[in-house]
């Protein structure tokens, strides 16, 4: 457990990256189960799909936003240095 809390530690920028990963995996989800629904029952779904993926669009603006109009002067580098 030790070596593996070691190596998720040693990962850069490890929670953008599962937030990016959740944020596509929900947005595929959600997509493939509204043609379910459209395929299955015959309506229209696009409701329910516009604000789900608005949810999971608006998640990865603000942290696309976040990196964007950060400070370089309040956090080092990818590199270790200030």
């Amino acid at each position: 457990m030790k070596k593996l809390l070691a190596r998720l530690r040693a990962v850069p920028h490890l929670f953008g990256k599962v937030v990016v990963i959740w944020c596509v995996a929900c947005g595929t989800a959600a997509s493939a189960w509204a043609l379910r629904i459209l395929s299955r029952t015959g309506h229209d779904p696009a409701g329910l799909l516009g604000v789900i993926l608005a949810f999971f669009g608006g998640e990865l603006l603000i942290m696309c936003l976040r990196k964007a109009l950060n400070d370089p002067k309040d956090c080092p580098n990818d590199r270790g240095e200030n």
